[in-house]
């Protein structure tokens, strides 16, 4: 009698784990900017509530979806409403549901990198973006990772993936520089200095070096062009 009640139990709870249907396409905000619902909002605080994902679909989400929702968040503008655009995307973080559920999501790290290679950087719709938005939903992207939420949790092999990755917008940026802007390469170089550094403990930075990564991390804001030149160097020939 206790074997089959064992059993059973056993049966209610793989039931439970498996009978939830997952989801595989990314949420579509019913509410976005333009429309006529969102132009009756007046405060800010109307805006982020509206655009917050159902729990009953949150859930639900695969972490490629809910990478790729992230990406589409109405909202994902607002890191430019503060000077210290590190700090507004950490309160994006705790603010969006989503977001804040990706950061849990043990594979979510992984997703936002793959999103970070396949978007483009020249003006190419992508997902639900108008061309314009592409390059600052890289800006996005790059902010995101950048935060410690995120690459904080990165091990060697993220760490190097994170890298890969941001070479090889770099070197796009430079070549598209007509579409991005110093104000957009210094993004990269941010997220490429602080993976410079969460790599030190396992690759060899030179004392000075490590020093004057350090500083363009606190000060990329109004890293000169001169500056951003040899930060350029140090990071990418590690």
């Amino acid at each position: 009698m206790k074997t089959q009640i064992i059993l059973f139990n056993l049966f209610i709870a793989f039931f439970s784990a498996t009978g939830q249907v997952q989801i595989d396409k990314p949420y579509d905000f019913p509410t976005k900017p333009g429309s006529t619902k969102w132009e009756s909002l007046s405060t800010g605080q109307e805006m982020v509530d509206v655009c917050q994902i159902p729990d009953s679909i949150l859930s639900k989400l695969s972490t490629q979806a809910l990478a790729q929702t992230c990406l589409n968040y109405p909202l994902f503008f607002q890191h430019t409403a503060l000077n210290d655009e590190r700090k507004a995307i950490d309160e994006i973080i705790k603010e969006f549901n989503g977001l804040n559920e990706l950061t849990l999501r043990e594979d979510g790290l992984k997703e936002l990198i793959n999103l970070y290679k396949e978007i483009p950087v020249e003006k190419t719709p992508y997902l639900q973006t108008n061309a314009d938005d592409v390059p600052y939903k890289i800006i996005y992207i790059e902010l995101i990772l950048a935060n410690d939420r995120f690459i904080g949790k990165a091990k060697k092999t993220k760490l190097n993936d994170i890298k890969s990755a941001f070479l090889i917008k770099y070197n796009s940026k430079l070549k598209n520089q007509n579409i991005h802007s110093l104000f957009s390469i210094r993004k990269t170089l941010l997220l490429g200095a602080i993976t410079t550094l969460k790599l030190d403990s396992l690759n060899s930075v030179k004392s000075d070096n490590k020093e004057k990564i350090q500083h363009f991390i606190d000060q990329y804001e109004v890293a000169k062009a001169d500056e951003l030149t040899i930060i350029s160097k140090i990071i990418t020939e590690q």
